[in-house]
């Protein structure tokens, strides 16, 4: 396209293919009706370029070129899809993870330019209905299927890879405090950690093979994950429960006197890792 086109035309154009055709009369005649064709008409009389001859004159019905468009916008959000859950479309197959994806697109659209995030919701979706397409990924006992697990990490390490910086906390300058005022100080956790409580092993999930294969990773207990970024790569590491419990704690600005002793006992752990911020500024 030529690079003179100016955004403004680009759009009208695009909406002028898209609903009217190449109707070469609704371009210069102001009696069509529609303010479009009379914008497109204005710049074309004022000496702007014509960009009607850039529209493919071989489709005429505005139907097919809005199915067009939707196809297009669909399989762009497959590809967001699968390259967000990666474990999940290699396990269950391209052909497989396409039906789903499809069907979580059409009661899920896209609702901002940043599809860095959307998904949030996939993993529910499909071990809702996966079992439609494969048994063998139903529930396991009771509770969410294997699969609920291995999608939600996959979401998990994208929104982490994806997620703000994290901020340098001055730790020296908060023990200098006076105990009041570091009482009454409010800590958040750092944008780039994510957990997770999964019955199913998440590390090295690469590893599989096969669907079924993820049946024995399953267990009885819950092991507690926290993702995080390290020189720009997601990883995971295992929680005790008492230190993921503190952190799910500052999901929320929270200060220490809204922690029970043995939160505080081990508050220093999470500010020596680096997993808290200020969530204002410093008293």
């Amino acid at each position: 396209m030529n690079s003179h086109y100016s955004l403004k035309q680009c759009q009208q154009l695009f909406l002028q293919s898209i609903i009217e055709g190449d109707n070469s009369d609704s371009i210069v005649n102001e009696n069509t009706g529609t303010a479009n064709s009379q914008a497109l008409a204005a710049e074309n009389l004022s000496g702007a370029p014509n960009l009607s001859r850039l529209i493919n004159s071989n489709i005429k019905s505005p139907d097919i070129r809005i199915s067009i468009y939707k196809n297009n916008y669909q399989m762009a959000l497959v590809n967001c899809l699968k390259s967000t859950f990666l474990n999940v479309s290699r396990l269950l197959g391209e052909s497989n993870f396409k039906i789903l994806a499809l069907k979580y697109i059409e009661a899920n659209p896209s609702v901002s330019e940043d599809l860095n995030q959307y998904g949030k919701g996939f993993a529910k979706f499909i071990s809702n209905r996966a079992v439609e397409i494969n048994e063998e990924i139903g529930d396991i006992n009771k509770g969410d299927s294997v699969i609920f697990y291995v999608a939600q990490a996959d979401y998990l390490k994208q929104c982490c890879y994806y997620a703000e910086n994290n901020q340098l906390l001055l730790i020296n300058a908060f023990i200098n405090m006076p105990i009041e005022t570091q009482m009454e100080t409010l800590f958040i956790r750092q944008p780039s950690l994510y957990l997770l409580a999964s019955p199913v092993e998440l590390r090295e999930l690469d590893a599989i093979k096969e669907l079924n294969d993820l049946a024995y990773r399953y267990s009885n207990s819950m092991v507690y994950y926290l993702f995080f970024r390290n020189e720009g790569k997601v990883q995971i590491r295992t929680l005790e429960k008492s230190l993921y419990d503190l952190l799910t704690v500052f999901d929320l600005p929270t200060n220490m006197n809204a922690l029970n002793e043995h939160q505080l006992e081990e508050l220093p752990i999470l500010l020596r890792e680096g997993w808290l911020k200020l969530a204002g500024a410093m008293l």
